[in-house]
């Protein structure tokens, strides 16, 4: 299957911006590539990722839901089907059964 998608979710929470680029292109060796824009100073330590990912994922769950209501109100898509295809992916990584993406780092 042929997929190649640019998606920019910028999500504002309390007294917060957060910018996060997710690139798929599954004819590449590494198929999902997940970053910050160019101007954004990159961050070295541990101590300075983590809260950092934390707060990526959480807007990233708020960006997919975000996604799935509008697409469902324009009629793109059947809301409850979108759910559930996310959750079980989820759930897949819940359990381990998400085989790894061609070019996972750690």
């Amino acid at each position: 299957m042929h997929c190649i998608e640019n998606v920019g979710i910028f999500v504002k929470t309390k007294n917060m911006k957060n910018t996060i680029i997710v690139d798929v292109d599954s004819e590449r060796e590494r198929q999902i590539i997940i970053g910050k824009p160019y101007e954004i100073a990159p961050l070295s330590t541990p101590e300075e990722m983590k809260p950092m990912m934390e707060n990526d994922i959480t807007c990233l769950a708020h960006g997919l839901c975000e996604l799935i209501r509008l697409a469902s109100l324009n009629g793109y898509c059947d809301k409850e089907t979108a759910i559930k295809t996310s959750i079980g992916f989820l759930n897949d990584l819940l359990t381990e059964a998400v085989p790894p993406i061609s070019g996972d780092t750690k």
